[in-house]
């Protein structure tokens, strides 16, 4: 229930448990935290072009580049069909966008072949910063 049995990557449930604690943590003893939100880009269309084996070798290559990027301490969720989180824990927001940036970098410059065509691999990201006195109220 804790990893997303695909990618190895946590879950949507291990996410929401630890952005609660991250956020606990941040206001308690004013440590900061950054995360990003990914989507791959034109998944739909890989899925549907190639299948859906092409579709889950393409969420693997992204979670296993994904956790060659990031430090021990930060953390990667699998937190819908191809959208990725990830905590990064006690970086600014500056920090945390260079990580953003060499993510997407490795995933585009990685892509992967399929039934001998090359499928190219994009990411779309937005990213924030814990607010003091933040909370996980849902608008």
């Amino acid at each position: 229930m804790l990893h997303d049995a695909l990618t190895g990557v946590g879950s949507r449930f291990a996410y929401d448990e630890q952005i609660a604690q991250e956020l606990a943590r941040s206001n308690r003893y004013g440590s900061t935290f950054s995360y990003a939100i990914f989507d791959i880009d034109r998944f739909k269309r890989i899925n549907d072009k190639y299948g859906h084996s092409a579709g889950d070798k393409a969420l693997k290559i992204i979670a296993q580049i994904m956790r060659k990027q990031i430090r021990k301490t930060d953390h990667i969720y699998r937190v819908g069909g191809e959208e990725f989180a990830i905590l990064i824990t006690n970086t600014d927001l500056s920090s945390a966008e260079a990580l953003v940036r060499k993510i997407r970098k490795a995933v585009a410059d990685s892509g992967f072949h399929f039934r001998q065509e090359r499928v190219e691999l994009t990411l779309s990201a937005g990213i924030t910063k814990s607010q003091s006195g933040g909370d996980l109220r849902t608008r």
